[in-house]
């Protein structure tokens, strides 16, 4: 690109001071000159979009390549007949080569674009430490290996200053973690035992031993970065309507360039050059670069500035669908409150507490349920005193608990307990062959997000309603507090489904949850929304993803969406009208070939800095 404005800037400034009086250029109008500096710009025009254009014809599809390629071509080709007929008028090497130059730029900024947006998510790879100090617990050795070749349930050790080599849980020390190159949150984290790590984090202070859980292409960070580039990459349903109004467009252009010809040439006595001249400049003036810039340019930055906040989308018509929700349906543990739950007693029946305890923490082993990650770190620190039963055939079932057999054959079941036992707090019980055995008090506290979150979004007139497996009760306090009128308990994963199949009849919605009973719902809601920390089957199955546990960025994500569908739509206005405008002038001769290819590169440039806007932009 750099190459190509070189050599057309003297054919710019030669064509320019012609215009200008007194300005003695002499030396750049040499026919021969001009031929020597346009002809390597428009062969690497030729390069750059003879071949898309060749395989356009090809398809019978029409593009803007096919635009660009056919008028810098009729240019070139009229000014060598003009070089070899000695006639000056005939010369337009500076258009051919303005043309190229000027989309080679405009794609140049529209590159920029994207990967400005995107910096922040590749800017991690580089955070991330192609080392790892890798514990052996038999041998107590420390070894330093590449982070390639760590497995699931090694132990790393994390320093001062390092950062977090893969995604694991922390197993004894704390430490304060900059979390903000994936969360967007600037504050340290403190990170205690028990606690999640995610890779590429970094440690303020503070050292930690982590057991690996995820490795490679399975991490959050890969997960991220992949979730941006899909994005990016997938094209709304906007931008395929523009797509198939170009099919349309373009030969539309053919027919009106070879018109003008026509009218000019035949019927209004113009001549043979200026019939060509306004034949090429309708050509070039309708170059649909900006309508083709129009929505990727937008979708980039939109997906930039959500990730930039700390939320991922796995495609850009999430945005669109986002912009047209009217309901959100909301689960309650994990996603209104704070997921954190706490055991704070337990009770046994017919059965020794600590082994009560140990069953709880062996089969919770194989969940990720909030309630699984409070008993697993309510009891780790008991198991090592603690001889346990060995189980099998241990399988969680969405909304209705976990289950597993132990060497005895006796069946055993964790599940919450029946409403007439439940008060204040939420009980879950462990169940022998049907018979309740023990049971563990919990306690979970609304986030403290939620009432402002929530608050924000009923002043957009968002309907608001809380669908959860838990029992009426337990959702109508927190519907109460909330101030919610509209939820549902003792909700399955199909009534779920049920819920959001009819509500979507009436309008879009978009649905929040965290747990495995919520990945029905999450898949079939028009946009199913879920946290970074959340289960993986929820994670996979939202359309976007949070990456901090804060409901506030729920609004944010809303008024995003609808800024960027007004960005796109701005952007096909001003495509549309520009050319309603510029292809008359053309057509009459009002705009030579150079003049309308700096018009259409001046229209590139609005399009794309009306998207930028959307990255420094402040949103309350």
């Amino acid at each position: 690109m750099i190459f190509a404005i070189i050599l057309s800037l003297p054919l710019f400034f030669q064509h320019l001071f012609h215009l200008i009086p007194r300005i003695d250029v002499h030396f750049l109008d040499s026919p021969w000159l001009q031929f020597a500096l346009c002809t390597p710009v428009f062969l690497i025009g030729v390069y750059r979009f003879g071949k898309s254009a060749l395989n356009a014809l090809k398809l019978r599809v029409f593009h803007m390549d096919l635009l660009i390629i056919t008028g810098s071509t009729a240019a070139f080709v009229y000014s060598i007949i003009g070089m070899i007929m000695k006639d000056h008028s005939m010369l337009f090497f500076e258009t051919a080569a303005m043309i190229i130059t000027l989309v080679l730029l405009g794609n140049y900024i529209e590159e920029k674009t994207v990967k400005q947006t995107s910096s922040a998510i590749e800017s991690l790879k580089n955070l991330q430490q192609h080392t790892a100090l890798r514990l052996n617990p038999s041998t107590n050795q420390v070894n330093r290996i590449n982070i390639e070749d760590l497995k699931t349930y090694d132990l790393v050790l994390v320093n001062q200053g390092d950062s977090v080599p893969s995604d694991g849980i922390i197993l004894s020390g704390e430490a304060y973690l900059d979390e903000s190159m994936i969360s967007g949150e600037s504050e340290a984290k403190l990170k205690t035992k028990g606690d999640e790590v995610i890779g590429a984090t970094i440690v303020i202070s503070g050292a930690l031993k982590v057991q690996v859980t995820r490795t490679g292409t399975a991490t959050v960070l890969n997960n991220m970065i992949e979730l941006v580039k899909r994005a990016q990459r997938e094209k709304p349903s906007i931008q395929k309507l523009a797509d198939r109004i170009s099919q349309i467009f373009v030969p539309l252009v053919f027919s009106i360039s070879i018109l003008t010809f026509i009218i000019s040439f035949m019927f209004a006595g113009i001549g043979l050059t200026q019939s060509i001249i306004h034949s090429i400049a309708v050509l070039v003036v309708s170059c649909p670069c900006a309508m083709g810039l129009a929505t990727p340019t937008a979708i980039a930055a939109g997906v930039g500035r959500l990730s930039k906040e700390g939320i991922m989308v796995k495609s850009g018509q999430v945005l669109q669908n986002l912009a047209s929700v009217k309901k959100i349906l909301f689960d309650k543990t994990g996603t209104l409150t704070e997921g954190k739950v706490s055991i704070v007693d337990i009770q046994t029946i017919d059965l020794d507490i600590n082994m009560a305890k140990s069953i709880f923490y062996e089969m919770e082993c194989h969940s990720s349920h909030p309630i699984a990650t409070a008993v697993l770190k309510a009891f780790h620190s008991e198991m090592n005193g603690i001889s346990s039963i060995k189980m099998k055939n241990i399988k969680e079932h969405p909304s209705e608990g976990l289950t597993a057999q132990d060497e005895d054959g006796n069946i055993w079941k964790i599940n919450g307990i029946e409403p007439e036992f439940t008060e204040t707090n939420k009980k879950i019980g462990l169940y022998r062959n049907g018979q309740l055995t023990a049971w563990a008090e919990i306690s979970d506290n609304l986030r403290s997000n939620a009432q402002h979150a929530l608050n924000q979004l009923k002043l957009h007139d968002y309907e608001l309603i809380i669908v959860s497996g838990d029992t009426n009760n337990e959702v109508a306090k927190v519907a109460e507090l909330l101030n919610i009128s509209k939820y549902y308990g003792g909700m399955k994963p199909e009534q779920k489904y049920k819920l959001i199949e009819s509500e979507n009849e009436a309008g879009h919605i978009a649905m929040i949850g965290d747990g495995i009973n919520d990945a029905a719902a999450l898949n079939k809601a028009t946009v199913g929304i879920s946290f970074s920390e959340a289960s993986r089957i929820a994670v996979n199955s939202a359309d976007l993803v949070l990456m901090r546990s804060d409901l506030n960025l729920l609004p944010k994500a809303f008024r995003i969406s609808k800024i960027t569908l007004k960005t796109i739509k701005q952007n096909l206005f001003w495509a549309f009208s520009y050319n309603i405008i510029a292809i008359p002038l053309a057509a009459t001769g009002f705009l030579n070939p150079m003049l309308a290819a700096l018009m259409m590169s001046f229209s590139d440039l609005i399009v794309v800095g009306n998207s930028i806007r959307l990255v420094f932009r402040k949103f309350n």
